[in-house]
């Protein structure tokens, strides 16, 4: 008793996809690339953050080169450029032992370009034996510059 008329293939029920299967699969396709696009696109609050959780990490290492490379080089704020914040910082820095960097309260404001900052920042210093913590309400200025945001100026309220 053959199965199928000569010259014919039997027909397959799994080869065909119903209707409702090809609306769960571009559903589940135009979720997954959704999340994989927004994961691929930074945010200007996003890359400010980062920029701030890099200074946060380069201050636990001493590291003052590091800290300066989220400083713009055209920095000029209340008269002090890039170049003389980095010499007013350099004796803080070497000298401190800064054992903790908290951001406690952050307010990101962003605006054409421009971008205020205001943090309250607790910071751990070990100072001649002494572990002291200091409160720091510091709002931070960036810019939008060719390699990305970076820091125009800084004020300590």
């Amino acid at each position: 008793m053959p199965h199928a008329r000569q010259g014919t293939r039997p027909y397959k029920r799994s080869a065909i996809m119903p209707n409702w299967a090809k609306i769960v699969l571009a559903v589940v396709a135009a979720a997954v690339c959704s999340v994989v696009i927004e994961r691929l696109i930074v945010t200007d609050r996003e890359a400010i953050k980062a920029s701030l959780e890099r200074i946060r990490d380069c201050l636990l290492k001493h590291d003052l080169d590091g800290c300066m490379e989220e400083v713009a080089e055209d920095y000029s704020f209340k008269s002090l450029t890039a170049e003389n914040l980095r010499n007013y910082g350099k004796p803080y820095i070497e000298a401190s032992r800064i054992l903790k960097v908290e951001f406690l309260g952050r307010k990101i404001e962003v605006s054409d370009g421009t971008a205020t900052v205001h943090l309250d920042v607790l910071v751990k210093v070990r100072d001649e034996g002494n572990q002291a913590p200091v409160l720091i309400k510091v709002e931070v200025l960036y810019g939008k510059k060719t390699g990305g945001w970076k820091i125009t100026g800084v004020d300590f309220q």
